[in-house]
């Protein structure tokens, strides 16, 4: 009686076509998580910057008066400070303090008058991995705050 079986050449070709594919499949799997660190990595600090944009936006849209000392930014009436520091940006509110690890450059601000010490326009250049962002910011005072302003 004979049995029907594989011979010897069959399963060497079976088992060199499975590690052919199986060597594919490996370098596919690396090569995609090498993309999804980078990608990861690159809108990490995308995120890092949106969320330094809206949380100035709000806090200047809140603020009764914004006054710059030096490089530091003071927002009155909601007790916030930013730090603009070569390397990042603190953002300290109460016992609070966030850091966007960015630096700044063309750091700029406009007072609301000539004497006054009231900022209007605040605009600077936020840089990640050699690509500088801008950013512009314009506070709007109401008719008291300016009335009143020493």
């Amino acid at each position: 009686m004979k049995l029907k079986a594989f011979t010897i050449m069959e399963l060497t070709i079976t088992m060199v076509l499975t590690g052919i594919v199986a060597s594919i499949a490996y370098m596919a799997f690396n090569i995609i998580t090498v993309q999804l660190y980078d990608y990861k990595t690159n809108h990490q600090h995308l995120d890092q910057l949106q969320q330094l944009n809206t949380l100035l936006l709000r806090d200047i849209d809140q603020a009764t008066e914004i006054h710059v000392q030096g490089h530091n930014l003071v927002l009155e009436g909601i007790g916030v400070a930013y730090y603009f520091n070569s390397d990042n940006i603190l953002r300290v509110m109460q016992n609070t303090v966030d850091t966007f690890h960015t630096s700044t450059s063309q750091w700029q601000w406009q007072p609301m008058l000539e004497q006054g010490t009231l900022v209007e326009r605040l605009s600077f250049n936020a840089t990640i991995d050699t690509i500088s962002y801008p950013f512009y910011f314009h506070k709007q005072y109401d008719a008291y705050t300016l009335i009143h302003q020493p």
